[in-house]
C-alpha cells in the first residue's frame, strides 16, 4: 500500500506541473473618449481598413472587420505592463517582442497568447467614429 503522504505529494506535483501562467492583465483605469478625424474615419469605413490612434494604454488599433469597426488597445493582453505596442500585419495584431498574435476580426488570440485583446466601444456619429469605454 502506498503511504498517504506520497499520494498527496504526487497529486501536488501533478497539479503544479499542469498549472500554467494564466490571467489576463487587461488595461484598467484608462479613460478613452476620442473622435477620429474625418481622414482616419474614411480609412476605417472600408472593409479591412485600419488605423493606429492615440489613446488607451499603448495606443489604439481601429479595424473594420467587414461587419463593424472595432477598437483594440495596442498593449498585448497578457503582458500589458510591458507596454509592448502591437503591430498590424494583414488581419492580425502581432507583438514584435514575443511573436504572439491576435485576429483583428474579433481580438481573439491565434498564436502564443491566451487572452483576447482589450476592446473599447466604437460608435458612428455622422461620418466620424467615436471611441470610448
Amino acid at each position: 500500500m502506498i503511504p498517504i503522504k506520497q499520494i498527496a505529494s504526487l497529486i501536488f506535483v501533478i497539479l503544479f506541473i499542469s498549472c500554467k501562467k494564466s490571467g489576463c492583465n487587461f488595461v484598467s483605469n484608462i479613460i478613452v473618449n476620442k473622435t477620429l478625424t474625418l481622414e482616419k474615419s474614411l480609412i476605417v469605413s472600408k472593409a479591412q481598413g485600419w488605423v493606429y490612434e492615440e489613446g488607451g494604454r499603448c495606443g489604439l488599433i481601429l479595424y473594420n472587420n467587414g461587419d463593424r469597426v472595432l477598437a483594440f488597445d495596442r498593449c498585448a493582453s497578457e503582458d500589458s505592463y510591458l507596454n509592448n505596442k502591437l503591430e498590424v500585419e494583414g488581419m492580425e495584431a502581432v507583438d514584435p517582442l514575443s511573436g504572439a498574435r491576435w485576429l483583428l476580426y474579433d481580438g481573439s488570440p491565434t498564436y502564443l497568447a491566451e487572452c483576447p485583446l482589450y476592446q473599447y466601444r466604437v460608435m458612428k456619429s455622422g461620418n466620424l467614429y467615436v471611441i470610448s469605454n
